[in-house]
């Protein structure tokens, strides 16, 4: 459904309340002179990233892991679907995004020295998966994200339902 009620002028609307759009919607309300708002197809704690299981991979050892060895796995578990410029971006910026997300509020799993724990799964070489609470998703985050934002919150409108999140 099409929203066609527009409740207030926005500077950015950002499609999708997931881990991608809730971030990016806390960065951006960050900055005073942006009136931001979130699209969703519902609540936003149905977001997808709520049934996402598993972590985030990225290259965050400081042992023989390399960002052209994930290149390589993503490559080849992708089976010649993959685009090389853009799985190069993501790896190449995975860890500086997993230490930003942390900042954002993203708790992931750590060991007894304080250290984020690594996993090796399917398709990886290397243990550079981090979760966050075991295998369960991330979706925890959005909330504690959407609150961070503060007043002045970016407004939310379930596709169909405009209203503003209060």
């Amino acid at each position: 459904m099409i929203v066609n009620q527009v409740v207030a002028p926005l500077d950015l609307l950002v499609l999708g309340s997931g881990v991608a759009g809730l971030s990016a919607a806390v960065r951006a309300a960050a900055r005073p002179d942006l009136r931001v708002g979130v699209l969703t197809k519902a609540a936003l704690d149905q977001a997808t990233t709520r049934w996402a299981q598993g972590g985030v991979a990225a290259v965050l050892s400081t042992d023989e892991d390399s960002t052209d060895a994930h290149l390589a796995d993503t490559l080849a578990a992708g089976a010649g679907l993959c685009d090389v410029d853009a799985v190069r971006v993501m790896v190449d910026e995975g860890p500086a995004r997993v230490h930003e997300l942390i900042t954002l509020g993203a708790v992931f799993d750590r060991d007894q020295g304080g250290a984020l724990e690594l996993a090796r799964e399917g398709g990886h070489s290397w243990p550079r998966v981090v979760h966050a609470g075991g295998r369960r998703p991330a979706s925890r985050w959005s909330g504690r994200w959407w609150r961070r934002c503060g007043p002045p919150r970016p407004r939310s409108w379930r596709a169909g339902s405009p209203s503003t999140c209060s």
